[in-house]
């Protein structure tokens, strides 16, 4: 059954590429800003580990948000119209 819900997914985010692109970037952006606040909690008021941190964490966003445009601009539009 977990197989089916993840076929499903999948199709979807297929099929709908600009939308998952947002979706995924926002997703990435929350779980940045969750991060954060947690390593800001968790560490005090330590303002080295906290800068560290965020360079780290802006990294891995960045890098998922790009490899999610990459991969989303070498579809080839021409399959995607037809299916839509």
């Amino acid at each position: 059954m977990l197989i089916s819900y993840l076929k499903i997914a999948l199709r979807s985010l297929l099929k709908n590429k600009v939308f998952s692109v947002i979706a995924i970037a926002g997703l990435a952006i929350g779980l940045t800003g969750f991060i954060l606040i947690g390593i800001y909690v968790r560490r005090g008021l330590k303002p080295v580990y906290f800068i560290l941190a965020v360079g780290v964490v802006i990294l891995i966003s960045w890098f998922t948000i790009l490899f999610q445009m990459i991969r989303a601009s070498q579809v080839n539009p021409a399959v995607v119209l037809k299916s839509e």
